[in-house]
């Protein structure tokens, strides 16, 4: 017996949402085993909305013709399984290379994240990988295509080679520079550094190097401004929907 997949609608259902709603298409189509149908939602992010990861699940309402058992006749909402959304602000062409200790690295993704979040594009040396390459050359090469050098001062970084090689040359070739320095440490430095403790929290810590970050873009010549709105959209989201199964795509960080 040939079956045909009635679709009555086609849906996204975000986490923001409540649970009885969707942003959903009427259909009222029939395919055949095996076709396609491609739909297409731009998805509306609400003021105030927290920054941050966003569960998606796509939807479909439909059932088999001819109908082979009475619970079939119920049109029901068939959900995919979660996808994950990203909401974070437009990158702002601010690059910000992160001289740290490896023994640092948990906040260093949390201040990665954060940056991330706000548009801005965040460099981790040992995240970009190039076989063969001299380290120095190579931290060198980013610190030159970063707008600012947000150096972490804690007791595991001040005895690292690497921080301290990145600090002299960033100050030696006149890259803005934002010293963000623990607040048990002692250094000799003649800029004005951000003090932190290890207890604060992330966001916190994160909202001293944004007042810096701004700080230092007021006097970097032609420096874009940080525009403190999110995107309104997240683009367009294709499904495309196959006789009994569906399949969701969307863009994963």
């Amino acid at each position: 017996m040939l079956l045909r997949y009635y679709l009555s609608e086609i849906g996204i259902w975000v986490e923001w949402l409540k649970s009885y709603e969707w942003y959903a298409q009427n259909v009222k189509d029939l395919a055949k085993s095996g076709q396609k149908r491609f739909f297409s939602f731009l998805i509306p992010v609400p003021d105030g909305i927290s920054l941050g990861e966003y569960e998606l699940r796509f939807g479909v309402k439909a059932q088999y013709l001819p109908v082979i058992e009475y619970q079939d006749q119920i049109l029901q909402v068939q959900w995919s399984e979660p996808e994950i959304i990203h909401i974070k602000h437009p990158f702002n062409g601010v690059k910000i290379f992160i001289s740290h200790s490896t023994q640092d690295m948990t906040l260093v993704r949390q201040l990665e994240q954060h940056l991330d979040n706000y548009g801005f594009e965040p460099i981790i040396a040992e995240d970009i990988r190039t076989p063969g390459a001299l380290l120095r050359e190579k931290f060198e090469e980013k610190i030159r295509e970063a707008t600012i050098l947000l150096v972490l001062f804690t007791e595991e970084s001040i005895t690292s080679k690497w921080v301290i090689e990145e600090t002299n040359y960033s100050l030696k070739i006149g890259k803005p520079i934002i010293p963000l320095k623990e607040e048990s440490v002692r250094i000799k430095l003649d800029i004005e550094w951000i003090e932190f403790s290890k207890y604060d929290k992330p966001e916190i810590i994160f909202s001293k190097i944004m007042d810096g970050i701004n700080n230092r873009l007021r006097t970097i010549p032609l420096a874009p401004q940080v525009i403190p709105a999110i995107a309104v959209g997240l683009g367009i989201v294709i499904l495309a929907f196959l006789a009994g199964f569906f399949i969701g795509s969307v863009r994963r960080k």
